[in-house]
């Protein structure tokens, strides 16, 4: 008995979408802004948020439209860039430390029943420094985490590069209880640039600034279906078996299953059904039925589907809410020899049960 799960709807290769833009962006008035002129003493200290080269304020765009990992490993990449620098239109850098809480998404803000906590680090490519959140580290001198850029002959250094890095497991998370329900999660991951109190190698107290940055995050997680448990069976001398398998649902409270053998023989030119039958290799053929039991209906299926159509007898199926089903096996199958196998040739008669699964 072999399981299939057909790709557009089974659990290694359903679609979730990243998606969502903050709003609209923010000025911001502490900007490296070069000055033709002679500086002076009391230019304002400055920190840039630049996406593409482009100052965006406080406010990153947000993340949209990523494919669902085929593994259900999430991670995601977010370059940006960032100058610091301190008074003297920015004539020299500042170091600094960035702070954040990290982020949690959530199914509802008011009342969550289901999260997704991400796991987030922050890189300095020039250097590779890296700084996994939360992280909360004072920049209190020129020991910081991060090198700043000021400006070269009056031009402001090109912005240095960075990188958010966003991962998270969405199986473990489904087996610890922790994602729960399908739908949109949403949650804005904040990071402060927190500036040193002077700039490097001046000493002079010109820095000091702590500039928030935002992240608008948001996933929608459609209904997941997994089918797991189906092994190859050995038929009984009466010609009869039976094994326990599992379908689990995510965001789903019934599902529909579809039957084909791999053997069966079309009943009529054109027609969308086939029967189930065991064939050797002289092409002999035994017809059997599959009886599947949920625990609270069953039925006795003689003929399956070759195509996209889904018999609405074959709907309403309960699932198990337990990823793996490790709270025990949810479904029983049960094959039954209908032709007499002493009207046969002696042999070995097998066939191949493709069983597709559909959240409803």
């Amino acid at each position: 008995m072999r399981a299939v799960i057909n790709n557009k709807i089974c659990w290694a290769s359903c679609v979730l979408a990243f998606f969502g833009l903050f709003g609209s962006l923010e000025a911001s008035t502490l900007q490296c802004v070069p000055h033709p002129s002679t500086p002076a003493l009391d230019d304002a200290m400055g920190v840039t948020v630049c996406e593409n080269s482009v100052v965006v304020g406080q406010n990153l765009s947000g993340i949209t439209q990523l494919p669902y990992p085929s593994d259900g490993q999430f991670s995601h990449k977010k370059p940006f860039q960032i100058r610091s620098c301190g008074k003297y239109h920015c004539d020299r850098a500042a170091y600094f430390n960035v702070r954040s809480d990290g982020v949690t998404l959530k199914d509802n803000q008011d009342n969550p029943t289901s999260e997704i906590p991400l796991t987030v680090s922050i890189k300095q490519l020039s250097s590779g420094k890296i700084v996994n959140f939360p992280a909360d580290t004072e920049c209190l001198s020129g020991l910081c985490d991060f090198q700043g850029a000021g400006r070269v002959l009056y031009q402001c250094e090109e912005c240095l590069n960075f990188e958010l890095t966003m991962r998270a497991d969405f199986n473990d998370l489904i087996r610890k209880g922790t994602l729960k329900q399908s739908g949109k999660h949403s949650g804005t991951l904040t990071f402060i640039i927190d500036q040193a109190g002077s700039t490097a190698d001046s000493g002079v107290p010109d820095a000091s600034v702590n500039w928030p940055v935002n992240l608008y995050i948001e996933l929608d997680i459609p209904s997941l279906i997994q089918i797991s448990g189906l092994e190859d069976m050995t038929l009984s001398s009466e010609g009869t078996g039976t094994q326990r398998f599992c379908v689990y649902t995510l965001g789903a409270p019934t599902f529909s299953l579809m039957p084909v053998s791999k053997n069966g023989e079309r009943y009529s030119v054109g027609s969308q059904w086939s029967d189930f039958r065991l064939s050797n290799e002289a092409e002999d053929y035994l017809r059997y039925s599959m009886d599947i039991d949920d625990g609270a209906k069953s039925f006795s299926y003689n003929w399956g589907s070759r195509n996209d159509y889904l018999p609405p007898v074959y709907t309403g199926w309960k699932p198990s809410n337990v990823l793996d089903c490790s709270a025990g096996e949810n479904m029983e199958l049960t094959i039954s020899l209908i032709d007499n196998m002493n009207a046969v040739p002696d042999g070995v008669y097998s066939d191949t049960m493709e069983i597709t699964v559909y959240p409803e």
